[in-house]
């Protein structure tokens, strides 16, 4: 899989927000190979970090160190919106290329939501997991004096500030219309995406 950096011009260190990567876990009982496509935020490699999905963590916590895993970068990116785009676009191509060897259970981006497919499939590893009493106190501690539910005013304009002014590039455009050709949305999508706008227009 070609690096959009070899195509376009790289991103400037300093302006950096992060990365899109392509990790690749060679199974040693047999050679198969598993992709997985991620997005992680840093201006540099993080050669610890191998990836984030559900499956990959799974296929790697099996195998351990008996497997082969590689990671290589796609792209640097500067912005939220276009790692989001990058990420769904390499995703889109890795599942056409690989099939069910991709690990991906979406389409990726950070603002993206979990199908009902998927989120079957998370529950179903989750049933019946119980925390000893350490670790739910450890949780709890975690979480104090945190505020959790729908986001305060101030907040909300918190992040509109951060966001006005912004535009998306014709790249990032171009990306996100590939990664949405052809998708359709359920009549509950639709009617969400409806509710949503109807309330930020009054």
């Amino acid at each position: 899989m070609i690096a959009l950096d070899d195509l376009k011009p790289s991103v400037r260190p300093q302006d950096r927000l992060g990365y899109v990567y392509h990790t690749v876990f060679t199974r040693p009982t047999d050679g198969q190979q598993f992709h997985y496509i991620g997005q992680h935020l840093g201006k540099r490699l993080d050669k610890r970090y191998s990836g984030s999905g559900l499956l990959l963590r799974r296929i790697i916590k099996k195998y351990g160190r008996a497997g082969n895993t590689r990671l290589r970068i796609l792209s640097w990116e500067a912005s939220q919106d276009d790692l989001n785009a990058t990420e769904k676009f390499f995703i889109m191509i890795a599942k056409r290329l690989h099939k069910k060897y991709c690990l991906n259970l979406e389409y990726g981006g950070a603002e993206g939501t979990r199908s009902a497919i998927t989120r079957a499939k998370i529950s179903a590893t989750k049933r019946g997991r119980s925390f000893t009493p350490e670790h739910r106190a450890a949780l709890s501690a975690a979480r104090k004096g945190r505020r959790f539910g729908p986001l305060s005013a101030e907040h909300r304009a918190k992040i509109a500030a951060v966001r006005t002014g912004t535009t998306r590039s014709e790249v990032t455009k171009a990306k996100l219309r590939a990664a949405n050709l052809g998708r359709r949305l359920s009549a509950e999508h639709r009617a969400a995406i409806s509710a949503g706008l109807r309330a930020r227009l009054r």
